[in-house]
């Protein structure tokens, strides 16, 4: 199953319109539709807004049959090998900036919340 076709088969069974996805993606229904016919290339900048939407993480769209991933089927054991190298290095990469941009936000919470309490 192509990733367009897995975003459109989960999209489905979570009941969710296109209508209202292309709304929550800041889009037309007529793009969004491209991108469920595989008309329009699927970043993964997109397609994470997607997964979040319907309560995935990429990762699974990408790697996993949808039967899985609705829990229908077992997760094979040996997903990580189904992946090209480059697609791999790009997620750990993208994952890595996240991280950092999340431990840079919660060391100037700690410092805030230090300085408050030194003030009080």
């Amino acid at each position: 199953m192509k990733l367009f076709e897995k975003v459109r088969a989960l999209r489905k069974a979570k009941g969710f319109s296109q209508s209202a996805m292309a709304e929550k993606l800041n889009l037309s229904q007529k793009a969004y539709s491209k991108i469920e016919c595989g008309e329009t290339h699927l970043t993964l900048e997109r397609l994470d807004e997607i997964s979040n939407l319907l309560g995935y993480n990429k990762l699974q769209i990408i790697t996993l049959d949808v039967e899985v991933i609705l829990g229908k089927m077992p997760m094979p054991d040996d997903v990580i090998n189904y992946l090209p190298i480059d697609l791999v290095e790009k997620l750990i990469n993208e994952y890595e900036v996240k991280l950092k941009a999340l431990i840079k936000e919660l060391e100037i919470a700690k410092a805030t919340i230090k300085q408050f309490n030194q003030e009080n």
